[in-house]
Protein backbone atom coordinates (compact mmCIF):
# COMPACT_ATOMS: atom_id res chain seq x y z
CA UNK A 1 0.00 0.00 0.00
CA UNK A 2 3.44 2.11 0.24
CA UNK A 3 4.33 1.85 -3.29
CA UNK A 4 2.28 3.43 -6.36
CA UNK A 5 3.18 2.86 -9.83
CA UNK A 6 2.46 6.00 -12.25
CA UNK A 7 1.90 6.00 -15.95
CA UNK A 8 0.25 7.99 -18.67
CA UNK A 9 -0.40 5.37 -21.41
CA UNK A 10 -1.74 3.01 -18.63
CA UNK A 11 -3.89 1.21 -21.39
CA UNK A 12 -0.74 -0.02 -22.95
CA UNK A 13 0.82 -1.28 -19.44
CA UNK A 14 -2.77 -2.96 -17.65
CA UNK A 15 -2.28 -6.78 -19.38
CA UNK A 16 1.81 -6.92 -18.96
CA UNK A 17 1.31 -5.56 -14.97
CA UNK A 18 -1.39 -7.76 -14.71
CA UNK A 19 0.06 -10.69 -15.63
CA UNK A 20 3.91 -10.07 -14.22
CA UNK A 21 2.52 -9.45 -10.49
CA UNK A 22 0.51 -11.65 -10.70
CA UNK A 23 3.75 -14.48 -11.44
CA UNK A 24 5.80 -12.57 -8.76
CA UNK A 25 2.67 -12.84 -6.32
CA UNK A 26 1.78 -9.10 -5.86
CA UNK A 27 -1.14 -7.67 -5.09
CA UNK A 28 -2.00 -5.43 -7.39
CA UNK A 29 -4.87 -2.46 -7.89
CA UNK A 30 -5.18 -1.30 -11.43
CA UNK A 31 -6.96 2.08 -11.59
CA UNK A 32 -8.68 2.25 -14.97
CA UNK A 33 -12.27 1.07 -16.23
CA UNK A 34 -12.18 -2.01 -18.51
CA UNK A 35 -14.57 -3.00 -21.48
CA UNK A 36 -16.54 -5.60 -20.89
CA UNK A 37 -16.74 -6.51 -24.09
CA UNK A 38 -14.06 -9.88 -23.14
CA UNK A 39 -16.70 -11.30 -20.37
CA UNK A 40 -17.79 -14.68 -21.26
CA UNK A 41 -21.51 -13.71 -20.91
CA UNK A 42 -20.58 -10.54 -23.43
CA UNK A 43 -19.34 -13.26 -25.93
CA UNK A 44 -22.19 -15.62 -25.04
CA UNK A 45 -24.65 -12.85 -25.95
CA UNK A 46 -22.74 -11.71 -29.09
CA UNK A 47 -21.29 -14.83 -30.51
CA UNK A 48 -24.92 -16.68 -30.48
CA UNK A 49 -26.69 -13.23 -31.94
CA UNK A 50 -23.85 -13.66 -34.90
CA UNK A 51 -24.39 -17.39 -35.31
CA UNK A 52 -27.85 -16.88 -35.75
CA UNK A 53 -27.42 -14.50 -38.05
CA UNK A 54 -24.89 -16.08 -40.20
CA UNK A 55 -26.44 -19.61 -40.17
CA UNK A 56 -24.61 -21.08 -37.36
CA UNK A 57 -21.13 -20.75 -39.02
CA UNK A 58 -18.19 -22.82 -37.11
CA UNK A 59 -16.43 -19.46 -35.68
CA UNK A 60 -19.45 -17.64 -33.69
CA UNK A 61 -20.61 -21.53 -32.45
CA UNK A 62 -17.36 -22.26 -31.14
CA UNK A 63 -17.06 -18.74 -29.56
CA UNK A 64 -20.21 -19.24 -27.35
CA UNK A 65 -19.57 -23.31 -26.89
CA UNK A 66 -16.20 -21.82 -25.20
CA UNK A 67 -17.17 -19.61 -22.73
CA UNK A 68 -18.59 -22.64 -21.14
CA UNK A 69 -21.88 -21.01 -20.31
CA UNK A 70 -23.74 -23.13 -22.34
CA UNK A 71 -23.16 -26.79 -20.35
CA UNK A 72 -25.17 -27.62 -17.65
CA UNK A 73 -25.10 -25.47 -14.47
CA UNK A 74 -23.49 -28.81 -12.20
CA UNK A 75 -21.62 -29.93 -15.03
CA UNK A 76 -17.38 -30.50 -14.66
CA UNK A 77 -15.84 -28.28 -16.63
CA UNK A 78 -12.70 -30.00 -17.40
CA UNK A 79 -14.49 -32.83 -18.97
CA UNK A 80 -17.04 -30.61 -20.66
CA UNK A 81 -14.40 -28.28 -22.57
CA UNK A 82 -12.70 -31.91 -23.80
CA UNK A 83 -15.81 -32.45 -25.31
CA UNK A 84 -16.11 -29.30 -26.63
CA UNK A 85 -12.88 -30.29 -28.19
CA UNK A 86 -13.38 -33.35 -29.85
CA UNK A 87 -16.98 -31.74 -31.28
CA UNK A 88 -14.92 -28.74 -32.55
CA UNK A 89 -12.55 -31.28 -34.54
CA UNK A 90 -15.63 -33.26 -36.01
CA UNK A 91 -17.21 -30.12 -37.28
CA UNK A 92 -13.83 -28.25 -38.69
CA UNK A 93 -13.23 -31.67 -40.31
CA UNK A 94 -16.87 -32.05 -41.79
CA UNK A 95 -17.80 -28.33 -42.46
CA UNK A 96 -20.83 -28.46 -40.45
CA UNK A 97 -22.93 -25.28 -40.12
CA UNK A 98 -26.75 -24.18 -40.79
CA UNK A 99 -29.75 -26.84 -40.82
CA UNK A 100 -26.66 -29.58 -39.39
CA UNK A 101 -26.90 -27.52 -36.40
CA UNK A 102 -30.51 -26.06 -36.23
CA UNK A 103 -32.34 -29.51 -36.94
CA UNK A 104 -31.96 -32.34 -34.21
CA UNK A 105 -31.37 -35.05 -36.76
CA UNK A 106 -27.98 -36.79 -35.26
CA UNK A 107 -24.76 -36.64 -36.51
CA UNK A 108 -22.77 -39.79 -37.62
CA UNK A 109 -19.20 -40.75 -36.86
CA UNK A 110 -17.30 -43.08 -38.81
CA UNK A 111 -13.15 -42.91 -39.10
CA UNK A 112 -12.23 -42.96 -42.87
CA UNK A 113 -10.80 -46.32 -43.59
CA UNK A 114 -10.12 -45.93 -47.06
CA UNK A 115 -12.85 -46.20 -49.92
CA UNK A 116 -13.05 -49.95 -49.82
CA UNK A 117 -14.78 -50.09 -46.44
CA UNK A 118 -17.44 -46.88 -46.78
CA UNK A 119 -20.33 -49.65 -46.37
CA UNK A 120 -18.44 -51.48 -43.21
CA UNK A 121 -20.32 -51.73 -39.69
CA UNK A 122 -19.33 -49.23 -37.73
CA UNK A 123 -16.96 -50.47 -34.40
CA UNK A 124 -18.15 -50.20 -30.66
CA UNK A 125 -15.61 -47.25 -30.21
CA UNK A 126 -16.91 -45.05 -33.38
CA UNK A 127 -20.80 -45.84 -32.02
CA UNK A 128 -19.32 -44.77 -28.67
CA UNK A 129 -17.86 -41.50 -30.14
CA UNK A 130 -20.91 -40.63 -32.25
CA UNK A 131 -23.20 -40.65 -28.68
CA UNK A 132 -20.68 -38.24 -27.18
CA UNK A 133 -20.38 -36.18 -29.80
CA UNK A 134 -24.78 -36.23 -30.59
CA UNK A 135 -24.78 -35.56 -27.27
CA UNK A 136 -22.44 -32.73 -26.79
CA UNK A 137 -24.26 -31.16 -29.81
CA UNK A 138 -27.22 -31.15 -28.23
CA UNK A 139 -26.14 -29.92 -25.07
CA UNK A 140 -25.23 -26.53 -27.09
CA UNK A 141 -27.72 -26.37 -29.32
CA UNK A 142 -30.55 -26.90 -28.04
CA UNK A 143 -31.33 -23.95 -26.14
CA UNK A 144 -29.96 -21.89 -29.28
CA UNK A 145 -32.05 -23.65 -31.15
CA UNK A 146 -35.38 -22.17 -28.69
CA UNK A 147 -34.24 -18.65 -28.95
CA UNK A 148 -34.10 -18.99 -32.73
CA UNK A 149 -37.79 -20.35 -32.61
CA UNK A 150 -38.52 -17.11 -30.34
CA UNK A 151 -37.20 -14.71 -32.14
CA UNK A 152 -38.92 -16.51 -35.50
CA UNK A 153 -42.24 -15.74 -33.42
CA UNK A 154 -40.91 -11.99 -31.95
CA UNK A 155 -42.01 -8.98 -34.14
CA UNK A 156 -41.59 -6.22 -31.47
CA UNK A 157 -38.05 -4.88 -29.73
CA UNK A 158 -40.11 -5.86 -26.30
CA UNK A 159 -40.27 -9.08 -27.94
CA UNK A 160 -36.87 -9.76 -29.15
CA UNK A 161 -35.62 -8.38 -25.43
CA UNK A 162 -37.80 -10.54 -23.54
CA UNK A 163 -36.55 -14.24 -25.82
CA UNK A 164 -32.88 -13.02 -25.56
CA UNK A 165 -33.74 -12.76 -21.35
CA UNK A 166 -35.35 -16.22 -21.28
CA UNK A 167 -32.30 -17.47 -23.52
CA UNK A 168 -30.13 -16.56 -19.91
CA UNK A 169 -32.82 -17.26 -17.54
CA UNK A 170 -32.92 -20.99 -19.06
CA UNK A 171 -29.26 -21.29 -19.20
CA UNK A 172 -29.03 -20.15 -15.48
CA UNK A 173 -27.22 -17.84 -16.05
CA UNK A 174 -26.92 -15.91 -12.59
CA UNK A 175 -26.09 -19.08 -10.55
CA UNK A 176 -22.93 -19.80 -13.19
CA UNK A 177 -21.69 -16.31 -12.74
CA UNK A 178 -21.87 -16.61 -8.94
CA UNK A 179 -20.43 -19.93 -9.03
CA UNK A 180 -17.47 -18.32 -11.21
CA UNK A 181 -16.95 -15.66 -8.96
CA UNK A 182 -16.27 -17.84 -5.76
CA UNK A 183 -13.65 -19.80 -7.85
CA UNK A 184 -12.37 -16.58 -8.39
CA UNK A 185 -12.52 -15.44 -4.95
CA UNK A 186 -11.24 -18.70 -3.37
CA UNK A 187 -7.93 -18.36 -6.52
CA UNK A 188 -7.51 -15.04 -4.83
CA UNK A 189 -8.40 -13.23 -8.43
CA UNK A 190 -10.82 -10.43 -6.39
CA UNK A 191 -10.98 -7.80 -8.84
CA UNK A 192 -12.63 -11.11 -11.21
CA UNK A 193 -14.87 -11.97 -8.69
CA UNK A 194 -16.50 -8.46 -8.57
CA UNK A 195 -16.97 -8.54 -12.55
CA UNK A 196 -19.33 -11.14 -13.22
CA UNK A 197 -22.16 -9.38 -11.15
CA UNK A 198 -21.47 -6.09 -12.98
CA UNK A 199 -21.56 -8.26 -16.34
CA UNK A 200 -25.05 -9.52 -15.16
CA UNK A 201 -26.04 -6.20 -14.21
CA UNK A 202 -24.95 -4.20 -17.38
CA UNK A 203 -26.94 -6.62 -19.54
CA UNK A 204 -30.04 -6.59 -17.68
CA UNK A 205 -30.29 -2.32 -17.54
CA UNK A 206 -29.11 -2.41 -20.91
CA UNK A 207 -32.24 -4.71 -22.23
CA UNK A 208 -34.55 -2.24 -19.92
CA UNK A 209 -33.13 0.57 -21.65
CA UNK A 210 -33.69 -1.09 -24.96
CA UNK A 211 -37.16 -1.84 -24.22
CA UNK A 212 -38.32 1.55 -23.17
CA UNK A 213 -36.81 2.78 -26.07
CA UNK A 214 -38.01 0.55 -28.87
CA UNK A 215 -41.14 -0.97 -26.75
CA UNK A 216 -43.44 -2.16 -29.82
CA UNK A 217 -41.89 -0.96 -32.51
CA UNK A 218 -41.53 -3.64 -35.27
CA UNK A 219 -37.30 -4.73 -35.46
CA UNK A 220 -35.67 -7.27 -37.20
CA UNK A 221 -32.83 -9.36 -35.69
CA UNK A 222 -30.16 -7.86 -37.61
CA UNK A 223 -31.46 -4.88 -36.47
CA UNK A 224 -31.63 -6.08 -32.81
CA UNK A 225 -28.14 -7.73 -32.97
CA UNK A 226 -26.78 -4.42 -34.12
CA UNK A 227 -28.66 -2.01 -31.54
CA UNK A 228 -27.70 -4.52 -28.71
CA UNK A 229 -23.79 -4.45 -30.24
CA UNK A 230 -23.27 -0.55 -30.01
CA UNK A 231 -25.06 -0.71 -26.43
CA UNK A 232 -22.35 -3.43 -25.27
CA UNK A 233 -19.56 -1.25 -26.22
CA UNK A 234 -20.10 0.96 -24.02
CA UNK A 235 -20.76 -1.36 -20.46
CA UNK A 236 -17.44 -0.95 -18.48
CA UNK A 237 -16.49 -2.02 -15.48
CA UNK A 238 -16.59 -0.11 -12.53
CA UNK A 239 -13.48 -1.33 -10.40
CA UNK A 240 -12.70 -0.62 -6.42
CA UNK A 241 -9.29 -1.83 -4.71
CA UNK A 242 -10.59 -5.05 -3.42
CA UNK A 243 -7.88 -4.58 -0.14
CA UNK A 244 -5.92 -2.43 1.62
CA UNK A 245 -2.42 -3.85 1.26
CA UNK A 246 -1.79 -3.84 -2.56
CA UNK A 247 0.04 -1.95 -5.10
CA UNK A 248 -1.42 0.52 -7.09
CA UNK A 249 -1.07 0.97 -10.80
CA UNK A 250 -2.85 4.43 -12.10
CA UNK A 251 -3.10 7.22 -14.44
CA UNK A 252 -1.05 10.59 -13.15
CA UNK A 253 -3.44 12.63 -15.50
CA UNK A 254 -6.79 11.25 -13.32
CA UNK A 255 -5.09 10.14 -10.16
CA UNK A 256 -3.08 12.38 -6.90
CA UNK A 257 -1.61 9.96 -4.68
CA UNK A 258 -0.81 11.62 -1.12
CA UNK A 259 1.48 9.88 1.77
CA UNK A 260 3.10 7.75 -0.98
CA UNK A 261 6.37 6.23 0.36
CA UNK A 262 7.71 4.76 -3.35
CA UNK A 263 6.46 5.64 -6.89
CA UNK A 264 7.63 3.89 -9.79
CA UNK A 265 6.95 6.26 -12.64
CA UNK A 266 6.85 3.83 -16.26
CA UNK A 267 6.75 4.83 -19.66
CA UNK A 268 8.73 8.11 -19.55
CA UNK A 269 9.35 8.54 -23.44
CA UNK A 270 9.39 12.10 -25.40
CA UNK A 271 5.78 12.64 -26.17
CA UNK A 272 4.35 10.88 -23.31
CA UNK A 273 6.07 12.08 -20.00
CA UNK A 274 6.00 15.37 -20.78
CA UNK A 275 3.10 14.90 -22.91
CA UNK A 276 2.76 16.73 -26.59
CA UNK A 277 -0.25 19.47 -25.95
CA UNK A 278 -1.56 20.41 -28.76
CA UNK A 279 -4.44 22.92 -29.43
CA UNK A 280 -7.78 22.23 -29.52
CA UNK A 281 -11.77 23.35 -30.22
CA UNK A 282 -12.78 26.46 -31.86
CA UNK A 283 -10.22 28.89 -30.18
CA UNK A 284 -6.72 29.22 -30.90
CA UNK A 285 -4.64 30.35 -27.61
CA UNK A 286 -4.43 33.66 -28.54
CA UNK A 287 -7.87 33.76 -28.76
CA UNK A 288 -7.92 32.60 -24.96
CA UNK A 289 -5.39 35.06 -24.09
CA UNK A 290 -7.41 37.60 -25.82
CA UNK A 291 -10.71 37.04 -23.74
CA UNK A 292 -9.10 36.04 -20.47
CA UNK A 293 -7.67 39.68 -20.66
CA UNK A 294 -11.38 41.22 -20.98
CA UNK A 295 -11.69 39.47 -17.95
CA UNK A 296 -13.55 36.23 -19.29
CA UNK A 297 -12.94 33.08 -17.43
CA UNK A 298 -11.20 30.73 -20.01
CA UNK A 299 -10.24 27.19 -20.14
CA UNK A 300 -6.63 26.67 -19.74
CA UNK A 301 -3.83 27.60 -23.17
CA UNK A 302 -1.78 24.34 -23.97
CA UNK A 303 1.27 26.07 -22.87
CA UNK A 304 -0.34 26.47 -19.33
CA UNK A 305 -1.40 22.37 -19.85
CA UNK A 306 2.56 21.84 -20.44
Amino acid sequence: RDIFVLMRNSQEYAEVVETVFMDYGIPVFIDQKRPMLNHPLIELIRSTLEALTNNWRYEPMFRAIKTDLLFDKNAYIPKERESAALLENYVLSRGYYGDRWSKKQGWKYKRNRGLELVDSVQTDEELKMEALLNETKEQVAEPIRRLANRFKKATSGTDYAQALYMYLDELDIPEKLEKMARSDEQEGRLIHATEHDQAWNGVMDLLDQFVEIVGDRPVTLKNFGAILESGIETLNFSLIPPSLDQVVVTNMDLSRPQNVKIAFIAGLNEGVIPSKVSEGGILSDTDRETLKSTGIKMAPTSSTKL
